[in-house]
């Protein structure tokens, strides 16, 4: 079964007394749940990074790195999952991370099982996302980029993740690495701040390398997720004082979607997090939610342009 190659290890005493679990079926995987969430429950992880998330948001940035750097000690003495090519144990933050998941390894050809852990509603991902967080704000960016591929390695498909990784880029002025991670982005968003962010760095990116048309489009254009962000007017000002030509600034809609298409940049959420979208919904009929099967039919609504589902 695809289970068998995956070795989990519960380790205490800093590495000591390791145990060692193979996990051959659902039944297995259970036994080894139950006894990894019994290990790490003392941890109090979910009022912890709730607490972290609140006192970043306060903007009590060192209180907040101290209190996620202990609990991250605390938790690699005892969780050291290593994941297989066959058999994985994720973290998401949503089930529409875990179906994002799912549909990317089928397209890939993966035959890959997964299992998803969580502390409440908190993800362990987030332990070093908001880790990771309050290290940028202390201008810590080599730490924060390390902390945040430990973060993937709970939830490889968290845009919030990848727009770090892109936010640091850009803090070093490497453009093209930053490009490279808001496509990634782009692959996995369906938050449309973050969608409407992401269009919005892209643009950025656009104006350092003078493509002001370009440029222009992707902020016209994130205002499709977010309309009133006083970044985007800020910004098309300083593309129109300093494009060698006079641009449009109110660009033909087809137009502007065929330069970005021909750009490699999508006009709206990807087709992977469309495809997880509707999975959900077609779920949630089938268990007769009506409440959520509304919620994911409006998350559809505001991640497309396409007017027929507005």
């Amino acid at each position: 079964m695809a289970y068998r190659n995956a070795i989990i290890s519960l380790t205490g005493n800093k590495g000591n007394d390791m145990q060692k679990y193979e996990i051959k079926d659902k039944e297995s995987f259970e036994r080894f749940s139950e006894k990894f969430l019994k290990k790490i429950e003392k941890f109090s992880v979910e009022e912890k990074v709730n607490k972290a998330a609140e006192l970043i948001k306060e903007n009590n940035i060192n209180e907040a790195y101290n209190l996620l750097k202990e609990l991250i000690k605390d938790f690699e003495a005892v969780a050291n999952i290593k994941n297989s090519s066959d058999f994985a144990i994720y973290s998401f933050n949503s089930p529409i991370e875990h179906i994002l998941k799912v549909i990317e390894n089928k397209k890939s050809g993966i035959n890959q099982e997964m299992m998803w852990l969580k502390a409440g509603e908190q993800s362990y991902c987030n332990i070093y996302y908001y880790f990771a967080y309050a290290l940028i704000e202390m201008q810590k960016f080599d730490e924060a980029q390390d902390i945040l591929e430990k973060a993937l390695l709970w939830n490889p498909v968290s845009a919030a993740c990848y727009s770090e990784l892109a936010d640091i880029a850009l803090r070093k002025n490497n453009i093209e690495q930053a490009e490279e991670l808001l496509h990634k982005v782009l692959e996995y968003a369906f938050d449309t701040k973050l969608l409407a962010s992401c269009y919005r760095r892209l643009g950025y990116c656009c104006t350092e390398k003078k493509e002001y048309e370009l440029a222009l489009f992707l902020y016209v254009h994130s205002r499709c997720f977010e309309k009133n962000n006083p970044t985007v007017t800020r910004e098309i000002c300083y593309i129109y004082e300093n494009a060698d030509r006079k641009i449009n600034l109110k660009p033909n809609p087809n137009y502007q979607e065929e330069v970005l298409l021909k750009n490699g940049i999508p006009y709206e959420a990807s087709d992977l997090v469309k495809a997880s979208i509707c999975k959900m919904i077609e779920f949630c009929k089938e268990q007769n939610d009506f409440e959520k099967t509304e919620y994911y039919i409006s998350l559809f609504s505001k991640v497309t342009t396409n007017k027929k589902y507005k």
